[in-house]
């Protein structure tokens, strides 16, 4: 569980929202906490937690990050061991469970540095390998997965993302202050600033569609030594950079739409998140995003700003379209909840341990 000493992104809130879930299946009597025992290994240092009642944190070992997960996390981990963000033990004989979340890795190289390409392409066979069971975000995933590990796509259990985290939060208006933008009066974009997610080719749809009257927020932050990030951000964007649960649901509440012309996605997190509090969105029809946003939004190419500007025109001219997205959004959004997630995770997991 070392991501929970890292900031949140969507492979964070995936592992955040999992333990949450389980901790109140242990609370319910769901999970029976007389047979069952969750650990949760972590390497020394903060975390940005919230307290568990029946999940036990233990933190030790040598290192941080992969240099721990790879020296101290098996000698640590006594049964069975369930790695939650994509890497884990390279070498591990004893019995562990993966969840890879996705092969950007290998189908969006140029997102990532090459030490980093070099480590989990080293790394990730390997822990596939040698787990008992395998788990990822959605089908497509599955496909692209088995197709780089050279396993078959059926040994990975789909376990989806949750839409709850987005309504929790209260809104915090303050925001729109702070970037200067009105209600519906902007048009908002949401990531981490991996090539892959195409903000370059955001703006430039925003400007193809005559829409230079309309700003485009760019939430989200970046760790300079894994994503490549030269040219990365337009000039003419607004960076909000990372902002809280609360001013994220603001931006989201109040946008115009979310522009998300993603090349490829392993789920596809902040369209889920616009569609769950009303905010109508312009995604790509690729990857995993048809999976996860139905007939709920409309679709353009992200290799392509005048097919992303002519969804962004649609919306903007047309107030019934955008009304009609919003309900299509929430609909579509209540069909992914984080217990359904956690019931198949711990479908999983229990499976596993009874087999081992």
């Amino acid at each position: 569980a070392r991501f929970l000493g890292e900031p949140v992104t969507g492979l964070q809130r995936w592992g955040r929202e999992i333990l949450r879930e389980l901790d109140a299946m242990f609370d319910e009597g769901e999970i029976d906490h007389e047979q069952w025992k969750l650990v949760l290994l972590a390497p020394p240092g903060e975390l940005q937690i919230r307290k568990y009642q029946h999940l036990q944190l233990q933190q030790a070992g040598f290192f941080r990050s992969h240099l721990w997960e790879q020296l101290s996390l098996s000698a640590l981990a006594k049964g069975l061991l369930v790695c939650m963000k994509t890497t884990g033990p390279a070498f591990r004989r004893q019995p562990t469970v993966a969840m890879i979340h996705d092969a950007l890795v290998w189908e969006q190289p140029e997102s990532y540095s090459r030490l980093f390409r070099t480590m989990y392409r080293f790394v990730v066979p390997r822990l596939a390998k040698n787990s008992k069971a395998l788990m990822t975000l959605s089908q497509d995933s599955a496909k692209q997965l088995s197709r780089h590990l050279g396993c078959d796509a059926d040994q990975f259990k789909v376990i989806h993302c949750g839409h709850e985290h987005a309504l929790r939060a209260t809104a915090d208006n303050k925001i729109l202050e702070r970037m200067e933008v009105s209600k519906h009066g902007y048009l908002l974009a949401v990531s981490s600033l991996m090539r892959n997610k195409n903000f370059a080719g955001a703006a430039a749809g925003v400007r193809e569609a005559g829409l230079s009257q309309v700003p485009l927020v760019i939430v989200g932050g970046a760790n300079p030594g894994v994503f490549r990030q030269e040219g990365v951000l337009p000039e003419d964007a607004r960076h909000a950079g990372r902002v809280s649960d609360g001013e994220l649901r603001a931006l989201y509440e109040n946008a115009l739409a979310l522009v998300y012309p993603s090349f490829h996605e392993g789920f596809g997190l902040p369209p889920l998140e616009a569609m769950a509090l009303g905010c109508p969105v312009v995604t790509s029809r690729r990857s995993s995003l048809p999976e996860v946003c139905g007939d709920a939004v409309l679709y353009c190419d992200p290799a392509s700003p005048k097919s992303i500007a002519g969804q962004l025109r649609q919306l903007y001219d047309s107030p019934g379209l955008r009304d009609e997205l919003r309900i299509k959004g929430r609909a579509q959004a209540a069909k992914f909840k984080w217990r359904d997630c956690a019931r198949k995770w711990w479908d999983v997991v229990s499976t596993a341990a009874n087999h081992d």
